[in-house]
């Protein structure tokens, strides 16, 4: 079962500065390697499928067909991405269009408060979204 951690305001503020300080990094990891991260997620959401399924089961009591469709479509969400990533990301573009965007980012860190994430991780599946 999922777990909240309690955290303060500094303890928030502490992770977001350890996530912010991780996406020059990422930024820097190449597109293909990104691509291989999500097939490797893909990887492991299957080998651990027995598992998920209880998961799944046990946090919303989805049938065990409606279990298996969730892991499913997390996988298929991981190898989709990781595919479009190859597609869209692998060749340099120049500064225009959709992969410039996406090479050049500045991308946001956030926390989410135990206030919105509560409504949604019972009717949603946490892999996919």
């Amino acid at each position: 079962m999922g777990v909240i951690e309690e955290m303060d305001q500094s303890s928030v503020q502490q992770a977001i500065e350890r996530a912010a300080s991780a996406a020059p990094a990422w930024a820097a990891t190449a597109p293909d390697e990104r691509a291989a991260c999500l097939d490797r997620a893909a990887d492991l959401l299957e080998a651990n499928l027995d598992e998920l399924l209880v998961l799944c089961i046990r946090e919303a009591g989805k049938t065990i067909p409606d279990a298996i469709a969730e892991v499913r479509e997390a996988v298929d969400y991981c190898r989709y991405y990781a595919s479009r990533v190859r597609q869209d990301f692998a060749a340099p573009s120049g500064c225009r269009g959709r992969r410039a965007r996406a090479t050049n980012c500045h991308c946001t860190v956030a926390a989410c408060s135990r206030a919105s994430a509560r409504g949604t991780s019972r009717w949603r599946f946490s892999w996919a979204r």
